[in-house]
């Protein structure tokens, strides 16, 4: 066991997580234009480690717990297309399926009329395991052209979450959002070192890196 969680100032013994993991693929190269990666995986996991927050004298502490069990698996596809010399587009998804098998005592919040939340306990057995879209996806394009005695390069690239879940019962929820990045920039020296701007979340997409409910009352974060 472990014991780096403090709980109302002393060490709080937690178990280590133990993992069966199993996953295979095919990575497919039809020729110098097209290529497709496959793969699957299961994943079984005993003595989940999960983060809470509880209240110690009205002053919020976060301890590490364990979920008795999950479940995880799902599939991913890479596809890659390089339709003229420089250019290379990507498509990706992934779909993943994380739930909770046995969580018979989850301490979870549930909000109260004057403020802040209330905090008990509850079996959160069968619901989906915090942080995990259900479906993930990505898309992207980079463009090389030599320019002078260099490179110019040139790219942007999407990222799509279908969205998830933070507290163990489906309370607060994070939506489906996409992020926009890109960037653009120069290689000198036979492109041995490049120079670059980029911007990420370029259209200034407001979602939560981080939800945390407590006794207190919830916290957003914003990515």
């Amino acid at each position: 066991s472990s014991s780096n969680s403090l709980f109302n100032g002393k060490p709080r013994a937690f178990l280590p997580e133990k993992i069966d993991s199993y996953e295979i693929g095919l990575r497919n190269k039809f020729n110098q234009a097209v290529s497709l990666d496959l793969s699957t995986f299961y994943s079984k996991i005993k003595d989940v480690q999960v983060a809470l927050s509880v209240s110690v004298n009205g002053t919020p502490q976060s301890i590490v717990d364990n979920a008795a069990a999950a479940e995880i698996y799902g599939g991913e596809a890479m596809l890659t297309l390089r339709p003229i010399q420089r250019l290379t587009a990507t498509l990706g998804g992934a779909y993943t399926h994380a739930r909770y098998t046995s969580f018979p005592n989850a301490l979870v919040t549930a909000p109260l009329a004057g403020g802040g939340n209330s905090q008990f306990s509850t079996d959160a057995s069968g619901y989906k395991l915090v942080r995990n879209p259900d479906f993930t996806g990505t898309a992207s394009i980079d463009y090389e052209r030599p320019v002078g005695s260099g490179t110019v390069f040139v790219g942007g690239n999407l990222y799509h979450s279908s969205g998830y879940y933070y507290g163990f019962t489906d309370r607060l929820h994070q939506g489906n959002y996409n992020i926009f990045n890109g960037r653009i920039g120069y290689g000198f020296l036979n492109d041995t070192i490049r120079v670059s701007v980029f911007g990420r979340n370029i259209f200034n997409k407001n979602y939560a890196s981080l939800l945390l409910d407590s006794p207190t009352g919830d916290r957003l974060i914003y990515g």
